[in-house]
């Protein structure tokens, strides 16, 4: 039974860091099991609208990691915590789904910007499918991790029930599927660093430079700058206080650089007649 409980610690700490493993961030403003409520819908032709897109997905993203808040800190666990565990699988494939559909739309996107080389002009739609791509691979990750619950307790049924010798060994191959599971969870954090920054960088202006020649303009308007950053500070309040980086986890550091960005003194497209 001890071994049991190990093999759920184990996989507990990969359902973990499959939500992003994050720490010291307040909840969502909504119900931890996430029906999609929370939908963007923009023209897939804007650099605009799918930069905020990519920053809702972000915030289901961060859904996802506050399903494992009751397991911060847990230095014991025992066979009841497979429910629990079950549910949060559950629930951040959801969340993941969630993010998922908000990105497809722009995957359809035929915006192509001419300052771009060889096959990767079309922006939108490359980093949507990239999009799409991580989040569709974690809720593989997650039904993954739910499958390896349910094989942990219908071995420890069969244990209690003294059905079949077989049933209290440790499945063939048991420790390799997990790590490779936990290998496969470590990329995403990098991966949602990775896709912040394509649809940041795509509301760069590369047409505009200042009076010294320096590119420092945006696509944006000066009311459509101002919308995204409330909208960061409102779905990530716990990133509009720079005194507090220090304590930033998982996707609210994500969030960050959006905040950064939009922070920035750059020229909008609607001030530009100043300069």
């Amino acid at each position: 039974m001890m071994h049991k409980i190990q093999q759920i610690r184990v996989l507990g700490a990969v359902v973990l860091i499959a939500g992003f493993g994050h720490a010291q961030t307040k909840a969502p403003p909504v119900s931890s099991a996430p029906a999609c409520l929370y939908l963007y819908r923009g023209d897939i032709d804007s650099r605009y609208a799918f930069a905020e897109a990519t920053e809702v997905a972000l915030w289901y993203a961060a859904l996802a990691a506050h399903e494992s808040d009751e397991f911060e800190g847990k230095n014991t666990w025992d066979i009841s915590d497979w429910v629990s565990l079950m549910r949060a699988a559950k629930a951040k494939s959801e969340a993941y789904r969630c993010a998922e559909l908000i990105l497809q739309p722009f995957e359809r996107s035929s915006f192509e910007d001419r300052y771009v080389g060889g096959d990767d002009k079309k922006i939108i739609a490359l980093g949507a499918r990239f999009g799409t791509q991580i989040y569709r691979h974690q809720i593989t990750l997650m039904d993954q991790s739910l499958n390896m619950l349910r094989e942990m307790e219908t071995r420890a049924d069969n244990i209690r029930n003294n059905v079949g010798g077989a049933a209290s060994r440790t499945p063939p191959g048991w420790d390799d599927r997990v790590s490779t599971l936990q290998v496969e969870v470590d990329k995403f954090p990098a991966n949602l660093v990775l896709l912040a920054g394509l649809s940041i960088s795509a509301l760069f202006d590369a047409s505009y430079s200042d009076a010294e020649g320096h590119g420092s303009g945006t696509i944006l308007k000066r009311s459509e700058k101002e919308e995204f950053l409330n909208r960061v500070v409102r779905d990530f309040p716990e990133i509009k206080d720079n005194s507090q980086s220090g304590k930033w986890a998982g996707p609210s550091q994500v969030a960050s650089l959006y905040l950064k960005y939009l922070r920035d003194a750059w020229v909008c497209t609607d001030e530009r007649q100043q300069h």
